[in-house]
């Protein structure tokens, strides 16, 4: 039914299932498909029109695993023969981006990237220096100026020493042993992408837009507010797609610049950032590409996540 068409008392009495209430119905334990679709049946019973398969805390199945893949297709035709709604989930757990830690498990080098600000020169072997500057402050402990300090340059009297450097971050439990993805980076995200949309692509893609409307995806850009969020391919236009600021006015083009002394850093241009302003590339999607699913998200979270879709 289209929302543009004329509802009457009895489509107001007995809405489509595209209108009625779909929970976010948690995925943990040892997963059995009649099990599920018994759950299924008493969530129709309740008058529910759909559901969100959403892996939580506590799952035994293996997430996207042949089994795991096994449920949620008894899921989906349960959902066909109730005429109800199957939403995809495109994480275990949240935020979205590390396929269960099944992308950065396997390719360490997508992971997410910090970048670190010390007071000395002393780098740590985990890290990678990008350089050190002398910096001079102003009363209010603002920056007044810098310059960078080459081999054999001293901080002079009245400067401080600033030395940055960056790495990967370390693995974490909650991602299931692996450090989050680099989401600055259009392969990371490419990856991503390949390992959990392209798998149900593969396999659910004719029932996209019918029995599976929109898949969730939880907050691509969560990351530890106590580091910076830095990608080593930043500097590499070729892979690295268009940059996006996010803010209460919508999404626009973020401008940078890059080198600020050697070529290899780049440079947001704009005096209208705040600290915890969202920055996104234009690397989710291909345009090109064929089949559409929608795409929703956290009503908390930026509408960037919501809109359409399009998978190989």
């Amino acid at each position: 039914m289209d929302a543009t068409e004329q509802w009457t008392d009895q489509t107001w009495a007995a809405p489509p299932s595209i209108y009625r209430g779909a929970p976010f119905w948690s995925w943990n334990d040892r997963l059995l498909p009649q099990r599920l679709c018994e759950q299924i049946e008493n969530m129709h019973a309740a008058g529910m029109g759909g559901f969100f398969m959403h892996s939580r805390y506590g799952l035994k199945t293996p997430y996207l695993s042949d089994e795991w893949f096994q449920c949620v297709s008894a899921c989906v035709e349960k959902a066909r023969q109730l005429d109800m709604k199957a939403y995809l989930y495109d994480e275990d757990r949240w935020p979205s981006g590390t396929a269960g830690g099944g992308v950065t498990r396997e390719r360490p080098e997508l992971g997410a990237h910090a970048l670190v600000a010390l007071g000395h020169d002393d780098v740590p072997d985990s890290l990678e220096r990008l350089g050190s500057f002398a910096v001079s402050l102003d009363e209010a402990g603002r920056v007044s100026s810098y310059r960078p300090l080459e081999d054999g340059l001293q901080v002079e009297p009245g400067e401080t020493l600033a030395s940055f450097a960056a790495g990967v971050s370390l693995p974490r439990a909650w991602f299931n042993d692996a450090p989050y993805l680099d989401v600055l980076a259009a392969e990371a995200v490419e990856e991503f992408i390949r390992v959990t949309h392209q798998a149900y692509a593969d396999r659910f893609g004719a029932d996209f837009g019918g029995v599976i409307p929109a898949i969730f995806a939880s907050s691509l850009l969560a990351f530890p507010a106590t580091l910076a969020m830095w990608s080593g391919q930043a500097a590499n236009q070729s892979s690295f797609g268009q940059v996006w600021v996010m803010d209460e006015d919508g999404v626009r083009p973020l401008p940078v610049r890059t080198g600020i002394n050697d070529g290899s850093f780049v440079e947001v241009i704009s005096d209208q950032l705040e600290e915890g302003t969202q920055i996104v590339i234009s690397a989710l999607y291909d345009e090109e590409e064929e089949e559409e699913i929608t795409q929703t998200n956290n009503p908390f979270a930026p509408t960037m996540g919501r809109g359409r879709g399009r998978l190989r």
